[in-house]
């Protein structure tokens, strides 16, 4: 139906960012505070250079005692090893490709620039919409 049809632009939310130069104990209190699943790194031009999972930061507190100190772009998930989405995609495409990869959420660029964020679609935000409209 047309609900699957529908562009995510209509249900896109916005990015929580960090900077890749911030320690992991301000990424935590970010995750936290935000209540997100996950951080999307940006550099100091605002341009999309990583992604920090709440499993990444699980990870490397469990592999580093001074975890506190690490900088957020030590253990990102780097550019290109993200997968992004574009906000003129449908639901139904998106909705696939956060299945396939096992995420929560996954940053929408712009068209002509992959570096450029502009939103962020999650499952439980496509979940909601549907029950919605339901």
């Amino acid at each position: 139906g047309e609900l699957y049809e529908k562009q995510i632009a209509d249900i896109m939310q916005t990015p929580v960012t960090i900077r890749d130069n911030a320690t992991l104990a301000e990424a935590v209190s970010k995750l936290f505070l935000d209540d997100v699943g996950s951080l999307y790194v940006v550099d100091q031009d605002g341009k999309l250079v990583g992604l920090m999972s709440r499993k990444d930061l699980l990870r490397a507190s469990f592999n580093n005692n001074n975890a506190e100190s690490m900088l957020v772009s030590v253990i990102m998930t780097r550019m290109p090893n993200i997968v992004t989405v574009t906000a003129d995609m449908t639901l139904v495409s998106v909705g696939k490709l956060l299945l396939r990869h096992m995420v929560d959420s996954l940053p929408i660029v712009d068209k002509q620039d992959s570096s450029k964020l502009v939103g962020r679609i999650t499952k439980n935000r496509i979940f909601q919409y549907f029950i919605e409209q339901g």
